[in-house]
């Protein structure tokens, strides 16, 4: 399994990189973990062939995580898809994004391939073609629940455990509060991809340590950080952790 960052940003918008997002090949297959805005033009950017695409995972809707979606349909309907694709959501909002196509003339009467949404629910282990991935509840968007009930779109918001068959788990943080949710976790994961925004990196490692985990790559790097990337890494020796630059490629074997 080949994993490459394709977005490494915080929810800041920076010159020098992108929203989050991960592109996972695994033989001839490829899935979108996250999609924030201006994804389609990363991957074209990358050289990441997008076409080779059969699913796309959303861990929750923050615009630097989803935004990029709807670019993402298009480019695959102007580069003349035919094949459907299967996009995961949080199940508190996988109608509501039927209802959202439209509203960007995404018609599926009109369209050349089919658009199915599925909801990703806490535990429930899912295999698409040759991935398997397990979502797991945190409470990164706990703070909204007043406004998310109001308006119905929940506060689910996931981690992710990822795998090619046979093969040792990826653990991808994707927003998170803490690492609580994830104790009982991570028994067969060789590498953690932790966010490093709204936790500290010191969080992370310790993390790390404490369960075994042998390969560090923090993500979703905020301003603050990446000002002091230098300084940062000096701290932290350790060659297995490391901090990701976009189109950055790791390999999971």
């Amino acid at each position: 399994m080949r994993i490459t960052l394709a977005g490494t940003s915080s929810g800041m918008a920076v010159a020098n990189r992108a929203p989050s997002a991960l592109f996972v090949e695994i033989n001839q297959d490829a899935f979108l973990i996250d999609a924030g805005d201006g994804t389609a033009r990363q991957l074209v950017r990358l050289g990441l062939d997008y076409k080779r695409i059969r699913a796309i995972i959303i861990t929750h809707t923050h615009a630097d995580h989803a935004a990029g979606l709807i670019g993402m349909l298009q480019l695959m309907h102007l580069s003349g898809r035919e094949e459907p694709v299967q996009i995961f959501v949080p199940d508190v909002v996988r109608d509501r994004m039927n209802d959202l196509l439209p509203l960007y003339h995404i018609f599926s009467e009109k369209w050349p391939f089919k658009i199915d949404f599925f909801e990703i629910k806490n535990m429930t282990e899912k295999t698409v073609s040759t991935l398997t991935f397990k979502p797991i509840l945190n409470s990164h968007l706990a703070k909204n629940e007043k406004f998310a009930l109001k308006h119905q779109v929940g506060t689910e918001s996931f981690s992710l455990i990822f795998r090619e068959a046979g093969h040792q788990d990826c653990l991808y943080t994707s927003d998170i509060n803490d690492f609580s949710h994830l104790e009982n976790a991570t028994e067969n994961v060789q590498i953690l991809i932790s966010e490093c925004t709204h936790i500290d990196v010191e969080q992370g490692i310790r993390f790390a340590e404490c369960k075994g985990i042998s390969r560090v790559l923090f993500t979703h790097i905020p301003p603050d950080v990446d000002e002091n990337i230098n300084a940062i890494k000096r701290r932290f020796t350790d060659p297995s952790i490391r901090f990701a630059s976009d189109g950055e490629t790791i390999e999971i074997v």
